[in-house]
């Protein structure tokens, strides 16, 4: 029917005792006291009791509505009533056109001219004894909690013959404590309580006995029953509150820890008291009570802790936000979890799942001794390495008692409990977090919990900085492929890699110096033709190497085609691969393989062992050397291809030349058989034809193995000897060969 009033702090209305003790009516006294206080224009009170009514009227200006007003609400035994409506026993209206009233309610206060209005009852010993209605007219009213509480402050005047006198904040000097406020203990875990000005209790009443483990009468005249019961921590909040409250008149609102006498739980009680006053003005105590709200303060600590959690992993996924190295992740991740967990110290480590070992790449509040002897801890068997085996979270309340801890190492750094959390991701160990605190026991599975969502979110942000990581490498390799791929377009021969090609792996690979060498067709000879980073172009290079069996370096890489890595360079001094760079602590020979042929090798000294001996940069080097050996394969086809069209353009010629040649033969052939048809056979001429007849067929025979090597001659197979097949082919070798090298046939 209406609105509730308003719950905020304001004063006490102050409703002056003089009025109802001047009264020849106490209750029109009362009636016009309210009036006053509260600046209303109507104000009707009906009590009833002891089979009895009575009431009390009071109207500003002798309002003509007071009786229309005056018998609107009846108190029955089941409670108030409009007509036969029967109405909250407590209700406000602070705009009467605005609230969902009766019709015929709304009509009468409109009528009347009401605009704000209020319904409160009074109470005796929890039964309702009466009512007071208040009624505005001339402007609306706002209702405050107070003026709702001031009512039930008048229930002494109101229901005893005695007039009482009324403090400044509304409170009388009761004649029954106990009357007034029975009803509020029978609610349970609930404690009413006056004091005197010493704050020592005077009166108290409740079930102090289940609420405090102290009887009521233990607690009354007791000078030091507060630092007894409440927790030492809150002593000193209490004393001045109650100090400054008392100066300001003001209500005491607090939430204190006491102790449970008989079981010393620590417990919580929500403290709400007024501080007390004569009608001279001089304090004289407190009333209040107090209610036990532990169940709703662990409910609201849980509730605390679940943000503080969620708050923690916030922190861990920002402090997380733009890092993209592994280590600098994982870094800012502990962090954050150690303060998240409110953890002493802890450090983080990452697991290579090639090597299976683990190695720590981040640590806070961890002294130097302790991270100096954490190998036997890495290497296992140890906790942590049960839990990434496992992939299991392990939670170890003390150290100490534990026998798969390393006790020694955890005293060096004044450690007992710990967590122990593996970092996983697509359901791979990436590393694993290890928390510790001080004190025994300090995790709790809470802890643990937060700790594991934390571990998976750094775990996915490794991950991502990993694989952000590669690409970044991907992109520099590809990079130089095409910086050494340009270059070899401009310089393909291996005598111009020293200018061109050796400085650009040299950059990419911080390599002190290096060299070059090619195999001949036969693979049994490496020769050398360019380096790098040595004193002179022949300090320790042999012009050529030959594949004998004790060059087992060289003869690995041939069989394998894969790089060699040479850590121990001293142990294969004897091999010419090696001995050509003497003094050097590292080596890797990369074959130049190109169609599935070595085609020669590379050989370089990086300058040192971390900067060339990973896997991947190893593999980057053997990409380059492949490329060159594909230029190289492409420049020795190319030579070859030049040599066969200089070959055949040769062919053709000699091909033209012999079929000329014939036909000049054939020619002194037939003049020749002409000759010896017309001379007389005893003629000397005779043996002359014969000699040019013989000539010309040593002739023709040459042009036809001219033909013969031009291809375009009609081969035939036939047995021949081959001392005469030699013999006759001399001047051919003799016009091959050239005049500068001697030549015979023995």
């Amino acid at each position: 029917m209406g609105s509730e009033a308003r719950s905020e702090t304001q004063p006490y209305p102050h409703y002056d005792s003089d009025l109802w003790e001047r009264a020849a009516h106490k209750l029109d006294g009362v009636a016009e006291a309210i009036a006053r206080g509260l600046r209303c224009d109507v104000v009707c009170i009906s009590m009833v009791g002891d089979g009895s009514a009575r009431s009390g009227r009071f109207a500003a200006h002798n309002d003509p509505s007071l009786g229309a007003l005056a018998d609107l609400f009846v108190i029955r035994s089941e409670g108030v009533f409009f007509r036969q409506v029967k109405c909250p026993k407590s209700f406000v209206v602070h705009d009467v056109q605005r609230a969902r009233l009766p019709s015929d309610l709304g009509t009468i206060l409109h009528s009347q001219g009401v605009r704000s209005f209020g319904i409160f009852p009074i109470y005796l010993d929890a039964r309702l004894a009466g009512i007071i209605a208040c009624y505005f007219k001339k402007s609306f009213h706002r209702w405050t909690a107070r003026e709702t509480e001031s009512f039930q402050s008048l229930a002494p005047v109101l229901c005893s013959d005695t007039v009482s006198s009324v403090t400044s904040t509304g409170a009388t000097t009761k004649p029954s404590f106990r009357s007034q406020y029975q009803r509020l203990a029978t609610h349970g875990n609930i404690v009413i309580v006056t004091t005197d000005s010493q704050f020592q209790v005077t009166d108290i009443f409740g079930n102090t006995e289940s609420l405090i483990g102290i009887s009521p009468q233990s607690m009354r005249g007791v000078a030091d029953l507060w630092e007894r019961i409440i927790d030492p921590r809150d002593i000193p909040l209490l004393k001045r509150r109650i100090m400054r409250l008392r100066r300001e008149r003001t209500e005491l609102r607090e939430e204190l820890r006491f102790v449970h006498q008989k079981t010393g739980q620590s417990r919580w009680l929500m403290l709400r008291a007024l501080p007390q006053f004569s009608p001279d003005g001089q304090f004289i105590g407190w009333e209040g009570f107090g209610v036990d709200v532990t169940d709703r303060r662990h409910a609201q600590d849980r509730l605390l802790e679940q943000n503080q959690r969620l708050e923690a992993l916030f922190e861990v996924a920002a402090a997380l936000h733009g890092y993209a190295d592994p280590a600098a992740v994982t870094f800012k991740g502990l962090r954050a979890i150690v303060r998240a967990t409110q953890a002493d110290s802890g450090y983080a480590c990452f697991y290579d799942r090639d090597r299976h070992g683990l190695e720590v790449v981040a640590a806070v509040g961890l002294p130097e001794d302790y991270l100096r002897k954490m190998e036997p801890v890495l290497r296992g068997p140890s906790i942590l390495c049960e839990a990434v085996a496992q992939k299991r979270s392990i939670l170890i309340d003390n150290l100490q008692e534990d026998a798969r801890a390393n006790r020694a190492l955890a005293k060096v750094a004044d450690v007992r409990a710990a967590l122990v959390i593996p970092m996983i991701v697509d359901d791979q160990v990436c590393g694993a977090l290890v928390l510790f605190k001080r004190e025994a026991y300090g995790f709790e599975m809470a802890d643990l919990d937060l700790a594991a969502a934390a571990a998976a979110q750094i775990a996915l942000s490794i991950r991502q900085a990993e694989m952000f990581e590669l690409q970044k490498r991907q992109s520099a390799a590809l990079s130089s492929l095409y910086k050494l791929s340009q270059q070899l377009a401009k310089h393909r021969s291996a005598l111009d890699f020293s200018a061109h090609i050796f400085p650009i792996l040299k950059d990419e690979f911080a390599l002190k110096r290096g060299w070059v060498g090619v195999l001949n067709e036969q693979q049994t000879f490496l020769l050398t033709r360019a380096s790098f980073g040595l004193a002179s172009e022949a300090e320790g290079l042999e012009p050529q190497i030959e594949v004998t069996a004790d060059q087992h370096v060289l003869h690995q890489v041939l069989e394998t085609q894969l790089p060699v890595v040479i850590h121990d360079p001293e142990n294969y001094a004897h091999e010419g691969l090696v001995g050509a760079l003497p003094s050097c602590s590292s080596l890797v020979v990369v074959p130049m393989v190109s169609i599935g042929q070595v085609l020669g090798v590379l050989v370089v000294e990086p300058l040192s062992k971390n900067t060339l001996l990973a896997p991947d940069r190893v593999g980057l080097l053997a990409s380059m050397a492949n490329e060159i050996a594909t230029v190289m394969m492409a420049n020795r086809f190319e030579t070859k291809m030049s040599e066969a069209l200089r070959m055949r353009t040769a062919g053709v010629l000699a091909a033209g030349v012999a079929h000329n040649f014939n036909n000049l033969l054939q020619a002194i052939l037939g003049q020749v058989s002409l000759i010896e048809m017309q001379t007389p056979k005893s003629s000397p001429i005779i043996s002359s034809s014969q000699t040019i007849t013989e000539a010309a067929k040593r002739g023709a025979s040459l042009v036809s193995q001219l033909l013969n090597f031009a291809n375009n001659g009609n081969s035939a197979r036939k047995r021949m000897v081959a001392d005469t097949f030699t013999i006759g082919s001399e001047e051919l070798y003799r016009s091959l060969i050239g005049k500068n090298i001697s030549f015979s046939i023995k």
